[in-house]
């Protein structure tokens, strides 16, 4: 079924859980059947579905299982992992 005015989906497998009482649990079996069962419904109804990714290996699987559009990465682990490397290249004495 087609709703008027969805152009995309964009699947947070966080939240998903989370909303599934499966809070922290992105990857448990349930969350990643819904995902799957997203997909093919977006699929049946001609609307591109996206989610993140969590490297580079994930992404191209990701999209052989037929993912439209795929986000690489999160936010919080690009901040940390900048703010590790600076602070690597701080001099101490």
């Amino acid at each position: 079924m087609r709703v008027q005015g969805i152009d995309a989906v964009f699947i947070g497998a966080n939240d998903l859980s989370a909303s599934m009482g499966l809070l922290g649990e992105p990857t448990h079996p349930r969350v990643l059947n819904a995902i799957q069962d997203i997909l093919k419904a977006g699929k049946k109804a001609g609307v591109p579905v996206g989610l993140v990714a969590s490297d580079a290996d994930d992404a191209n699987e990701k999209i052989r299982e037929g993912f439209q559009f795929v986000g690489i990465g999160l936010d919080v682990v690009f901040l940390s992992t900048s703010c590790r490397n600076l602070c690597q290249k701080i001099v101490k004495e």
